[in-house]
């Protein structure tokens, strides 16, 4: 059985009536599920940051030293880990240029020059 695969831009509309066996199949889902699609359709629950992920029972937590041995069609993993801040005054974040968001190499709050769009700004952008 091949299956396939449907697409369109959010203010679009799919229209089924062909006479074919899976578009009848597929309509009545929808019609059996239309409340869900109205609620996953206004939420756009379809969007991985709105995707929430239950955590996982301790035996699919795995060990970073496991996972080159795990099957090749693996793609994520949950792993645990401890985390140690090794430079203090290291900085989480890049300093930007707010035009072109190309990396400053500026100090926070420091007049600077853009060396990609060469625009003065008088602090580059944290992201």
């Amino acid at each position: 059985m091949k299956s396939i695969s449907l697409g369109t831009l959010p203010n679009n509309n799919i229209l089924f009536d062909p006479p074919i066996a899976h578009a009848a199949q597929l309509e009545s889902w929808l019609k059996t599920n239309k409340d869900y699609v109205q609620v996953v359709v206004a939420q756009k629950l379809y969007e991985k940051k709105n995707q929430n992920k239950d955590l996982p029972l301790d035996s699919q937590i795995q060990k970073i030293n496991q996972i080159p041995n795990l099957p090749a069609k693996a793609r994520s993993f949950w792993i645990k880990a401890h985390l140690s801040i090794t430079k203090p005054d290291q900085r989480y974040y890049l300093l930007t240029c707010p035009s072109c968001t190309k990396p400053s190499g500026a100090m926070y709050k420091n007049d600077f020059t853009c060396l990609y769009c060469n625009n003065n700004f008088p602090s580059p952008k944290p992201q």
